[in-house]
């Protein structure tokens, strides 16, 4: 945890060295799917303005070039070590159910678990554009895809992805 950072996002983990002192079986593929280039991204409508909420959190991500700033509750939201501002290559906003999870946090504020089984919306950014579809999960270790109207996967930009859970 970083001291600097207000709870939950002051928990950072480096896989890499978790990865080598674990014993872990091989990585199997999550379901999402990549491509550098596809024509529905070039005819896709521009959207370099993307917000969403999670809880009282407000999350935005204003396109700089092709890639997406990170701003959380109105602030750049930086790595906790470097203070290097966030970016990201894609934003994944996920219609979910919320259903309350029995716990609380230290002011007594209840936590949700959001429910990523089944279907629900989804819109994706990439390149300041915007694509909408479903997302499909059968199982809670089963890939998650993410679908266009005519049921084929919708690929993100090789890089990193934002996945905001939207309930």
């Amino acid at each position: 945890r970083y001291p600097s950072r207000v709870a939950p996002h002051n928990v950072f983990v480096d896989l890499h060295a978790v990865a080598g002192k674990a014993d872990l079986a091989p990585a199997r593929p999550i379901g999402w799917t990549f491509a550098v280039d596809d024509p529905r991204w070039a005819a896709a409508p521009k959207d370099d303005d993307v917000t969403g909420r999670v809880g009282g959190d407000r999350f935005s991500f204003p396109a700089d070039g092709d890639r997406y700033v990170v701003r959380w509750n109105g602030q750049p939201y930086a790595d906790g070590r470097t203070g290097t501002k966030a970016t990201t290559d894609n934003v994944v906003m996920m219609s979910v159910t919320n259903a309350p999870d029995g716990n609380a946090d230290v002011n007594g504020a209840q936590s949700v678990k959001s429910d990523t089984t089944g279907r629900g919306k989804v819109a994706i950014f990439r390149d300041g554009r915007r694509l909408t579809g479903t997302w499909q999960r059968s199982g809670p270790s089963k890939p998650l895809r993410f679908r266009d109207d005519d049921g084929h996967d919708i690929p993100l930009a090789p890089g990193r992805t934002w996945v905001l859970l939207v309930g």
